[in-house]
């Protein structure tokens, strides 16, 4: 666990456990089985045309902060809570439920849900409050009625699902967002951002994607200038095991705690030389392009700090360069990799040419792949 991040716990998942540990660790005292508890919303039942909303669990919170919570027929009970782990990193438990296998032996189904999921129909100041919660840590904010989906992409590139049959208006906020520039049924354009909150119409079924543009990257996109950098480099951390049934031996290029993705499987992400592995890892607080230097085991950190996330990465396979978008550009890495000290960290320098910005009214979509 990690400052800034944040785990999510269920109650059907502690109550499994068993474990004291994951209960202190959620800021529990218990989790307790209940039949069917309903929740009254803002002092109401829900609608009679509203899907039931349902707790399976009581939750007994210890030292968690209880964040939300439901006045059952007999008291009140969390829904939502937040305790802060040594480490720094939040941990929520949901008292959410959706379906387990008895639930579908019942109707004997094993594809479609056995009843409606009861929390979609919470209101919308419930909803946000669950949502926002999550999203803290992300220095992000979201506040629609429920059935909208937001998916993330790293840290600067968002869908918005819109799952209504209606027209429904949502709110985003970041910080450190001076606009975003919205895609939808293939035109673009830039979204306004008033007191540090963007307001956009979702429509029927709508999706919607959105990339922020960070008030750090105060360079032009569209620049054509050449630009140069050293990179950041890491002491190795990889490790190297034989397995026990083949006698090949295995490389964990990465081992640190961070979330450390390979690219796609249609990216390539090795140079022609094999001198360097690129990979993505939010170890530095946001998503970024690092590289794994098979000579030393080293890690380097490919990303100009001071610039916006790059994303849609592949690797030349007969050179040593990286194709990359950040704000809506394509850009080309030339990286020089050398070692003149044995004794000190290997020196990586990349040198950064524009190539092109895509169209007005139009955006960069898709990884750079060889394949497409």
């Amino acid at each position: 666990m990690e400052p800034g991040k944040c785990v999510m716990l269920t109650p059907d998942f502690l109550h499994t456990l068993s474990n004291q540990e994951a209960l202190k660790l959620a800021g529990l005292i218990d989790v307790i089985p209940v039949r069917d508890q309903m929740i009254p919303m803002q002092g109401k039942r829900p609608a009679a045309d509203a899907a039931p909303v349902k707790l399976y669990h009581r939750l007994r919170p210890g030292s968690a902060n209880v964040l939300l919570e439901g006045k059952t027929p007999t008291d009140l009970t969390a829904v939502l809570t937040e305790t802060r782990h040594e480490s720094g990193c939040s941990v929520f438990t949901v008292n959410l439920g959706t379906f387990n296998e008895r639930d579908f032996e019942a109707i004997r189904e094993v594809l479609l849900a056995p009843h409606p999921v009861s929390w979609i129909s919470y209101s919308q100041p419930w909803i946000s409050r669950i949502r926002n919660s999550l999203l803290k840590p992300l220095g992000l904010r979201l506040d629609a009625q429920g059935r909208i989906g937001f998916n993330l992409y790293g840290q600067s590139e968002f869908v918005i699902h819109n799952f209504n049959d209606s027209t429904v208006q949502v709110s985003i906020a970041g910080t450190n967002i001076e606009k975003f520039s919205l895609q939808k049924q293939n035109t673009c354009e830039d979204l306004a951002v008033n007191n540090g909150v963007s307001i956009l119409e979702a429509g029927k079924r709508e999706v919607i994607w959105l990339t922020a543009m960070s008030k750090s990257d105060s360079r032009n996109p569209g620049s054509a200038e050449t630009r140069n950098w050293n990179c950041e480099v890491s002491p190795s951390e990889h490790k190297s095991v034989v397995d026990k049934h083949t006698g090949a031996r295995l490389i964990y290029a990465t081992t640190a705690k961070s979330k450390d993705l390979n690219l796609y499987f249609d990216l390539n992400c090795w140079f022609q030389d094999l001198s360097m592995m690129i990979f993505y890892s939010d170890r530095s607080g946001r998503q970024e392009l690092y590289g794994y230097l098979t000579e030393t085991g080293e890690i380097v950190r490919l990303q100009n700090p001071a610039d916006g996330p790059a994303a849609f990465a592949t690797a030349d396979y007969q050179s040593r360069d990286i194709y990359t978008i950040r704000n809506n550009t394509i850009y080309n890495w030339n990286v020089n990799i050398s070692r003149p000290d044995p004794s000190k960290p290997s020196v990586v320098r990349i040198n950064e040419d524009h190539i092109a910005a895509a169209p007005t009214g139009t955006h960069f979509f898709q990884s750079l792949t060889e394949s497409a």
